[in-house]
Parts: structure tokens; C-alpha cells; sequence
């Protein structure tokens, strides 16, 4: 039953990293049962025998724990749930390091300079929390790390002695499953790199993308005069609505990664993430400072507010599914617009921005129908914004507000 166990757990999350890795059906479920249910059983019936044939019952229930909440938290994070950041503190901070130095406490005894190594041991789950996490002192707890491993090594040989190492599972069968989940924190940690100086760049691009919206808005406020008044009203209406249902995502990720402090918002302070806030009354962006943002790396948030967490079909309680319906019945109201305009009043002009709308509208719909079938069937909010850090996933939804803004002057200068 055992052997069973563990041929099922080891191929259902290799078969789940490769489907994964292309984006093909059935990934989700494969990673949830094989991470989510016979791992962690296979674990559960480690841990039974090994209560009862090892001597520190301490060391085993941490070992589980320690394996299992790793377990999880590679799930969540493959899967973009929440939870997953407290999953990896919990294991990577105290569970691990505790095993270590209480299996060198254990062993020290018994074999020389355990207790030393499971003190080094300690470190790196630690170093490699802060690399997933993204925190502010990275590269020093990095060298720090390494450093004393080095030290460590330099003096066993200065000694002529080796470096003992330490058991870290329970069983030789245990190894093979926990050589596969370890494989696949490697294969999280490497999807997840993003270089700084990439979103340091998309930091400056957010704030030329938001001048450029208050360029093109002043630029179709041009188009308005007293005969059209009343139609271009009711396209700004519209447009003020899509773009204000937008601001509100952007606000929603950047609050889930605990970056906005409403009462601290002041015209270009570069310390504050919020500059301005939209008036909903207004055509009008939020303007947002990206540079102040710490928490950049962030991979989980934007994708699940944006996609949810199949990235196959967009959740309908998504910003993503909000988004895109709006979106496209905007496009509808402006080609409504321009073809309810007075046949006899049609003048090259409107002639061009009509059809340019028609042709706009039909871009996207071609976009998504040919990209969603030659893409794995993954629609554009999936495959624009899987994998995206709040950083690029707040400039991605402000390019949009920018193509909305240009479709709403096209609109203007054929009314």
C-alpha cells in the first residue's frame, strides 16, 4: 500500500510540473491531489511508523510538520492562493530550523559536530525565505549564509576531519518524496525570478503612462463642442466608469500586498505608494508610485485577483472577469455611438472613426479568439497577467487605461 502511495504522490506531481510548465489541462488537478492529498498522506503514514520505531517522537512530529507545511505552501504558491506567504514563514523560519538544531542537540553525542551543522542548517531555510519573499536585506543574509558555510568547510579540512551531515528524513522511501517536493520549491524558486533593475523600469513606466493618459484626455476634450455635448457626455460617463473600475483593482492588489495607507496620501511624496485619488466624478487616474512600492516581487496577489486560481477560465469573482466584460461593452457603446450619428451629417472624419472603432473592436475579438486557441486555451487577462508581480500587473491594467483613452477620442472625433 505504501509503495502504491508513493508511485501515485511522486508521478501525479511529476505529471503536474510538466502540464504546469506548458500550461496544459488538468494541471491544477494533478498538483492539488499529488501535494494536496497523497503526499501529504504518504507523510502522515511516515510519521505513524515512525512514531513507533523511533526514539525522539519530537524530532519525527517536526520532521512532518516541517515537511508537511512545505508541502502545502508550494501548492498555494504554484496555485496562487492566499496563505501561502504564512505557510512558507511557518515552515522555512521555525519549523526547519528548529528540527535542525534539535537533531544536532540529539546527535552530538554520537557524532562529532552535528550540533554545528544543524546550526548552519538553521540558516538556510531562513536565506532562502528571504529569496522567495523578496524582503529588504536579501543579498546580505545571502553572503552571510554562504559565509559560514564556507568557514564551516575551510576549517573541517584545515582539521582533517569531514563534515557530518544530518538525516533529514525518516526513511529511505521518504527521501525519494522529499527529493521530489524539494524539486519542485527549486522549480518555484526559478519560475519566480525577476531581475530588480526589470521592475525598476516598470516603476518608470507607470509614471510615463500616466502622463500620457492626461495628455490624450486633454487632447480628445478637444472634440467636444456644443452640438455634440450631450453624446460625448454619455461616452465620457462610460469611459470614467471602466477606468475608475480599474483604479479600483489596482487599489485592491496593492492593499492585499499591505502597501496602501490611505491617511498617508500626499502629492509627490516619493516615501507614500498612493499620490492621488481619483475623483469618480472625474476622467481621471489614481496616480500611483510605484517606486515606493517594498513588497515587488509579489507573484500571488495580482494573479488572483486578476485570474483566480484556474488559470484556464477566469473566475467571475475576479477583477480579471470585471474587467474584460466591461471592456468589451465599452467598445460596443462607442461603435453604438458613432452609428446612431445622423446619416446625412456623416463627413470623412466620422467615416474614419467609425470604421477605425469597427476595426478596433474586431482587433480584440480576433486577439482573443485566435490567441486563446494557438495559447493552450488560456484567455488574454490569463496570459497577460499569469505569473505578473504587482508591479507589472499595475502597469499592464494602466496600459489598458491608456488604449481605453485613445478609443474614447476616436469615438470624440467622430461624433
Amino acid at each position: 500500500m505504501k509503495k502504491a502511495l508513493e508511485i501515485i504522490s511522486a508521478s501525479g506531481l511529476l505529471l503536474g510540473l510538466v502540464f504546469k510548465l506548458f500550461h496544459w489541462p488538468g494541471c491544477d488537478l494533478l498538483l492539488i491531489f499529488s501535494l494536496g492529498l497523497f503526499i501529504p498522506i504518504f507523510y502522515l503514514s511516515e510519521l505513524v511508523s515512525g512514531w513507533k520505531s523511533k526514539p525522539s517522537k519530537f524530532l519525527i512530529l517536526v520532521n512532518f510538520l516541517a515537511l508537511s507545511t512545505l508541502t502545502e505552501s508550494i501548492l498555494f504558491k504554484l496555485m496562487h492562493w492566499p496563505g501561502s506567504d504564512m505557510m512558507l514563514i511557518i515552515s522555512l523560519w521555525f519549523l526547519w530550523p528548529i528540527y535542525f538544531i534539535s537533531k544536532g542537540i540529539i546527535q552530538r553525542k554520537a557524532v562529532k559536530g552535528t550540533l554545528l551543522n544543524g546550526m548552519l542548517y538553521s540558516i538556510f531555510p531562513i536565506a532562502i525565505l528571504f529569496v522567495l519573499m523578496h524582503w529588504p536585506g536579501v543579498d546580505v543574509v545571502k553572503i552571510f549564509a554562504f559565509g559560514i558555510l564556507l568557514i564551516v568547510v575551510a576549517s573541517s579540512f584545515l582539521r582533517k576531519e569531514s563534515v557530518q551531515l544530518i538525516e533529514l528524513n525518516f526513511s529511505g522511501s521518504n527521501t525519494k518524496i522529499t527529493s521530489l517536493v524539494i524539486f519542485a520549491f527549486l522549480y518555484l524558486i526559478g519560475s519566480r525570478y525577476i531581475s530588480k533593475s526589470v521592475l525598476n523600469n516598470e516603476s518608470y513606466a507607470q509614471l510615463e503612462l500616466q502622463e500620457k493618459f492626461q495628455l490624450e484626455k486633454e487632447l480628445g476634450d478637444r472634440y467636444i463642442n456644443e452640438k455634440n455635448k450631450a453624446k460625448a457626455n454619455y461616452i465620457d460617463a462610460e469611459t470614467v466608469k471602466l477606468i475608475h473600475i480599474i483604479d479600483d483593482v489596482k487599489l485592491d492588489i496593492i492593499r492585499q500586498v499591505g502597501e496602501l495607507n490611505p491617511s498617508e496620501i500626499r502629492r509627490f511624496d516619493d516615501d507614500v505608494v498612493l499620490w492621488k485619488v481619483a475623483d469618480p466624478e472625474k476622467l481621471e487616474l489614481t496616480e500611483i508610485n510605484l517606486l515606493a512600492v517594498v513588497n515587488k516581487f509579489n507573484l500571488d496577489v495580482a494573479s488572483f485577483e486578476l485570474i483566480g486560481s484556474n488559470m484556464k477560465s477566469l473566475s467571475r469573482y475576479g477583477g480579471g472577469y470585471e474587467i474584460w466584460k466591461e471592456f468589451t461593452e465599452f467598445q460596443a457603446t462607442l461603435v453604438n455611438q458613432l452609428e446612431s450619428t445622423d446619416k446625412t451629417e456623416f463627413s470623412n472624419g466620422k467615416i474614419v472613426a467609425l470604421e477605425g472603432m469597427k476595426q478596433n473592436t474586431q482587433y480584440w475579438r480576433t486577439k482573443e479568439s485566435v490567441e486563446f486557441l494557438n495559447n493552450n486555451r488560456m484567455h488574454w487577462m490569463a496570459r497577460t497577467f499569469v505569473n505578473s508581480t504587482v508591479l507589472q500587473s499595475i502597469v499592464q491594467l494602466t496600459e489598458m487605461q491608456l488604449e481605453i483613452i485613445r478609443m474614447r477620442n476616436l469615438a470624440l472625433s467622430g461624433l
